[in-house]
């Protein structure tokens, strides 16, 4: 009888309920700590990317109109009114290939999904959204960016922003890079459209300061484009053939070939 009593008593210690049950419930928040506090991959805080943004001089944080929004800024996805694909390839390692796709809900808002590839490589899933803010134009939008080297370390990072409409031809832009991580950045940037010309400006700020300016003009058929990017002069021309648009740009050291559908 007592054998029986001592195997009851060990089972119901085994059932008993953990006495710091926070303990486990913290292990996946420790973890994500962990993933986020790796330094892998300090170059992909505001990266450049696409053949289009690049003949901008990478000034694209106050317009994001395409899927690069996704590198640039995420709010931009909410703009976007159609399935919209876009692959720009790159002959340097100062920029990075790109595929994108973007998945439009008009009612629960747009998702994307890139690669970015050189040597190293990173995954982006995105998602961005119109706020509903007296009347005004506001869109959010974030991404959390999955990276992986060529030695296989690993890393993660998520970029949020936000567009503002001023008005109807004038819009605001703000980005956070990387957060929670070490190698954090910011951005501002601002889009105006005047007749046939856009205008773009941007200021980003990791360690230091950097100033980006892009012109595009539009000329018959084409899309023009010219700007500076941190110092260095960046050229882009552009063309739609039957709903795809491409795209071809060059600044010091960089050729980018891409398209839009």
């Amino acid at each position: 009888m007592r054998q029986i009593m001592r195997a009851l008593e060990h089972q119901s210690s085994l059932l008993a309920p953990v006495k710091n049950p926070s303990i486990f419930s913290r292990k996946p928040l420790v973890f994500l700590l962990l993933f986020l506090s790796s330094n892998v991959f300090a170059e992909f805080t505001l990266p450049s990317a696409g053949a289009k943004p690049q003949g901008l001089g990478n000034a694209f944080i106050g317009l994001s109109d395409s899927p690069y929004a996704m590198v640039f800024n995420p709010a931009g996805l909410a703009s976007i009114t159609s399935y919209e694909l876009s692959f720009s390839y790159t002959g340097s390692d100062s920029s990075y290939d790109f595929l994108g796709l973007t998945l439009p809900e008009k009612m629960k808002g747009n998702c994307g999904f890139a690669v970015l590839s050189r040597e190293n490589k990173a995954f982006y899933f995105s998602y961005g959204k119109f706020l509903k803010i007296r009347n005004k134009s506001i869109s959010a939008g974030t991404s959390i960016k999955l990276f992986k080297s060529k030695d296989d370390g690993k890393g993660l990072g998520i970029d949020t922003g936000i567009l503002y409409s001023l008005r109807d031809n004038l819009t605001f832009g703000f980005v956070l890079g990387n957060l929670f991580r070490d190698n954090f950045g910011y951005g501002f940037g601002l889009s105006f459209k005047i007749k046939s010309y856009l205008f773009t400006l941007d200021l980003k700020e990791r360690e230091k300061s950097s100033l980006y300016f892009g012109l595009e003009k539009k000329m018959k058929e084409f899309l023009v484009r010219g700007g500076i990017d941190d110092k260095s002069l960046a050229l882009g021309i552009s063309r739609c053939f039957s709903g795809i648009d491409i795209d071809l740009s060059i600044s010091p050291f960089i050729l980018s070939a891409g398209f839009e559908y």
